[in-house]
């Protein structure tokens, strides 16, 4: 009897190993997307795509963060993880109400996106598209979206859950 929750117990340990592995092989992948974010922000820097000072300086803090984030991760910093969990909160959530318009990505997205105006609807779309936007237009419009990105909080997922085997 002893010798089976041995056994047990030894079980048990291996299957708590082999989730922690995969728990951190997940938050290495989402700093590789962190660092590769970093490198395609400092491109569109180049191609000069962000214009006046309030975007361009937006642009390094992005490149920072994400910089930062993504060694951290890849490095299984744990408790730095928060710098990766901000980054993603940063990016689960854009919108376009009376003429603000704001968004942010590090190299792209998967949204739910449920939009208003003219026509109506509800859309998942994936898309590929670096950087941030914050417009305001002067004029008021009727149309709108608010959009939810599933990849950050997947990215959220897999960090929350490396911590929190870590920490157990």
């Amino acid at each position: 009897m002893v010798e089976i929750e041995k056994n047990c117990e030894d079980v048990k340990r291996s299957n708590d190993e082999c989730g922690y592995a995969v728990a951190k092989k997940r938050v290495k992948l989402v700093g590789v997307f962190q660092i590769l974010a970093s490198i395609v922000i400092i491109g569109a820097l180049f191609l000069g795509t962000f214009e006046g000072i309030l975007q361009f300086t937006l642009a390094c803090a992005f490149v920072l963060l994400n910089f930062i984030a993504g060694v951290t991760a890849i490095k299984g910093k744990v408790h730095l993880y928060w710098i990766s969990i901000v980054n993603q909160l940063l990016q689960v959530v854009s919108f376009s109400v009376n003429g603000l318009e704001v968004n942010y990505s590090g190299i792209g997205g998967a949204c739910l996106k449920v939009f208003w105006g003219d026509v109506s609807g509800f859309v998942f779309n994936a898309y590929v598209s670096p950087g941030f936007s914050i417009e305001n237009y002067p004029e008021s419009f009727t149309s709108g979206y608010i959009a939810i990105d599933v990849l950050a909080l997947i990215f959220i997922a897999a960090l929350l859950t490396a911590r929190k085997k870590n920490i157990s």
